[in-house]
């Protein structure tokens, strides 16, 4: 459950951005993706050794973003799927989501200002590259 579904209060600790969603118009060649995305952000306490969270990104806090095409492949997985990440979504007729070689992805500032974390925890579920 958010708490905070406005998003007016400062993270305590890191956003972390758990999804994103690019819409797209279906032509008949294909889906022509819409310039402005939305990603999802949840936030992570610097000792937080777990989240209960039902996994539907959209009830998570929001932020506007420009939606481009990553190449790269190389993502980090999402926090809140224990690392293995999600499967990217599927297009109409259950195809590919993205351009060829490529995928629509989402470039967003965060929801709203972070404290951070200064230093690192035990058990702490914050991956060790955003601490």
């Amino acid at each position: 459950m958010n708490t905070d579904p406005l998003g007016l209060k400062t993270c305590e600790g890191k956003w972390i951005k758990f999804g994103e969603h690019v819409s797209q118009i279906p032509t008949p060649r294909g889906n022509i993706p819409l310039w402005t995305c939305t990603c999802y952000w949840m936030c992570i306490g610097c000792k937080d050794t777990g989240i209960i969270w039902d996994g539907n990104i959209f009830g998570l806090t929001p932020s506007k973003g420009i939606t481009y095409v990553d190449y790269s492949g190389g993502r980090p997985p999402d926090v809140g799927t224990g690392g293995t990440g999600r499967p990217p979504p599927k297009g109409p007729k259950g195809g590919r989501n993205g351009p060829m070689g490529g995928a629509y992805a989402c470039m967003c500032s965060k929801p709203d200002s972070e404290t951070g974390c200064n230093m690192c925890y035990r058990g702490s579920i914050l991956p060790d590259y955003i601490k």
